[in-house]
């Protein structure tokens, strides 16, 4: 029991660093658009930080251990009920999710729209399909609470990886 435990928390980490690997492509990507967006050099810093530090909250105890053994042990009741728990917890603590502006009743700041489209990409670009991300936005858009305004900056940003192209095909 001990070693699968083990190596459910060695595969999660595994991912875990793919992914937060992955957000960092998909800002690097996207970094010219991102350019052209107005942000002041202060809020560029900030996004860059953000970006470094990705989910560093998935490794605290509270929110590694429920993940890992949801994604890569035994999906009890118990284990589906923590990692629910858990990823209220991670929402919470991080700007980059929608659930942590809709708690407070505002619009989420530019800097984390960026980060949350940069997260998004990052599982179709984990899967080598780079475009995934439309069809997976276009089947949830309907329970993503935005605002006028942060559509348009989601489509700006959308119309940067279309524009990407051939690019993307090399991979």
């Amino acid at each position: 029991f001990e070693n699968d435990m083990r190596d459910c928390e060695k595969k999660y980490r595994e991912y875990l660093e793919s992914h937060i690997s992955n957000v960092e492509n998909a800002y690097k990507l996207l970094l010219p658009r991102i350019n052209e967006m107005g942000l002041s050099d202060q809020e560029l810093q900030l996004l860059e930080n953000n970006i470094k530090n990705h989910d560093k909250s998935k490794f605290t105890v509270e929110e590694f251990i429920p993940y890992s053994n949801y994604f890569y042990g035994d999906k009890t009741e118990k284990t589906i009920k923590e990692f629910r728990n858990a990823v209220i917890i991670h929402e919470k603590r991080n700007p980059h999710h929608l659930e942590y502006w809709l708690e407070r009743g505002k619009d989420m700041p530019t800097i984390y729209l960026i980060e949350m489209v940069c997260d998004w990409w990052s599982f179709s670009l984990q899967k080598n399909e780079p475009y995934e991300i439309f069809d997976w936005f276009n089947k949830h858009k309907v329970k993503i609470n935005l605002s006028e305004n942060q559509h348009t900056q989601i489509d700006f940003l959308f119309n940067e990886i279309k524009s990407l192209g051939q690019n993307l095909e090399n991979l």
